[in-house]
């Protein structure tokens, strides 16, 4: 009898630069589908320190009443978790991962992968060009205007 090969499928919410589908394919991550979605009663940072930039912080989401932060949702299997989990440095303890309820732009609720930092920094500011995949992602997305309008005011490092 042939060996069944069983392939676990897994959600992730991403709410930084791999928002933007160039960002998903530069990455090499295959994905199998994906909707718009939001994380209630969080808001977005840049308060991660970049192990690479001094003064320079990569996104994370810290609780806010009220806030909320908008991102997608995507379908991915277990190769899926190993980009991200090498893109993220979970191996080196810079993000963690773990399991949050999301809410798809059909209104289901959805527990989905998401990193968190594991060190914050105040003061950090994102990047120029993470934050320009950022908005850019955000509009092409159909992101809220509102939304899209935050992220393109916020202030960045110039490289």
């Amino acid at each position: 009898m042939p060996k069944v090969l069983q392939v676990s499928h897994y959600w992730f919410f991403g709410y930084g630069p791999e928002i933007n589908e160039r960002i998903v394919d530069e990455m090499g991550l295959e994905v199998f589908q994906s909707f718009k979605a939001f994380l209630r009663d969080y808001r977005l940072v840049f308060s991660c320190p970049s192990p690479l930039r001094p003064k320079v912080g990569t996104p994370d989401l810290v609780a806010s009443s009220g806030c909320a932060v908008e991102g997608m949702l995507y379908e991915i299997d277990d190769g899926g978790l190993s980009v991200l989990d090498s893109r993220f440095g979970v191996g080196r303890m810079i993000y963690r991962r773990k399991s949050i309820d999301v809410i798809a732009e059909d209104g289901c609720m959805v527990s989905a992968a998401v990193y968190v930092a594991t060190r914050n920094q105040v003061g950090l500011l994102p990047s120029k060009k993470d934050l320009d995949a950022l908005v850019e992602g955000a509009g092409n997305r159909g992101f809220s205007r509102a939304y899209v309008e935050e992220l393109a005011s916020m202030d960045a490092w110039e490289e």
